[in-house]
């Protein structure tokens, strides 16, 4: 997934640093073993982390990413493809900047019922507006961003200890409330949760996948991350193609294309374009 992430990340943004994070068992592999993701990005940094399963490593490195990185920087998780230019995120005068969770409009929808229950057992306060999606955060260089950063990392390996979940929003919303940094609201064209509300797909800038089971191919990103896994070339084409779809979904006949237009409209999956979209999952 980081691969084809950051392929379209270049092809869509070709003047960004692209800067990949990794745990020292990662680093440690990617490096021996000449990853052909080396040849796709700008650095790879090595960010020390306990032992540990690679969910404990993967959360540990990411809410360390603040006191990791220097300047400004955008955060975007593997399962992301930037399909246009985001430039105008890094002019935005806030100490931190992140979308809804799910894309959701109501309050109430944003928040899963178990990130409830880890607020209940832990005892922290949320943010009272809004709920924000951990895949897509943008990190100014203040102070206030930095304090959330640690605020961040200690209030999720208090949830880890405490909880024995991986899961970092949680942790990430209860951070907001406490360390209080100012917080620019992204339209969910910049983070858009379409395997929530299909609809919010159409004209978006980031696609999110929520592609955690790679079993999944129906979109051409699953597609080609598969493609990759099973020793496939990644290629210009392939992300190209990616990048000029007005939708995300397979697009293999004019049948696919009539009905992934039809979820465009939809805000939630129903009707004849939900069981079309069931079976295009092999």
């Amino acid at each position: 997934m980081t691969r084809v992430s950051a392929a379209a990340l270049r092809a869509s943004n070709p003047n960004v640093k692209i800067v990949v994070a990794s745990d020292p068992q990662t680093y440690q592999a990617l490096q021996s073993g000449s990853d052909p993701l080396l040849n796709e990005i700008d650095e790879l940094i090595r960010i020390e982390t306990p032992s540990g399963e690679s969910s404990f490593r993967n959360r540990w490195v990411k809410t360390r990413l603040r006191s990791a990185i220097d300047g400004k920087f955008l955060f975007l998780d593997s399962d992301t493809l930037v399909k246009a230019d985001i430039s105008e995120i890094f002019a935005i005068d806030a100490d931190i900047a992140g979308a809804a969770n799910h894309s959701a409009r109501l309050y109430e929808e944003q928040i899963w019922v178990e990130d409830r229950k880890a607020f209940e057992t832990m005892g922290w306060e949320v943010h009272p507006e809004i709920y924000i999606n951990g895949g897509v955060i943008f990190y100014n260089d203040t102070k206030k961003a930095f304090a959330f950063g640690e605020e961040w990392h200690k209030l999720w390996r208090s949830s880890f200890e405490k909880l024995n979940r991986y899961r970092d929003q949680p942790a990430l919303n209860a951070s907001l409330k406490a360390a209080q940094p100012e917080l620019f609201v992204l339209d969910n064209s910049y983070n858009a949760q379409f395997k929530v509300y299909p609809s919010v797909a159409k004209n978006a800038k980031i696609l999110h996948y929520y592609s955690a089971n790679n079993d999944e191919t129906h979109t051409a990103f699953e597609a080609a991350v598969m493609e990759v896994l099973h020793g496939g070339q990644l290629t210009q084409a392939t992300i190209s193609k990616m990048l000029k779809s007005e939708h995300p979904w397979r697009n293999n006949t004019i049948w696919d294309r009539v009905l992934a237009r039809r979820l465009l409209r939809q805000r939630r999956y129903e009707g004849i374009a939900w069981s079309w979209l069931r079976k295009t999952r092999q």
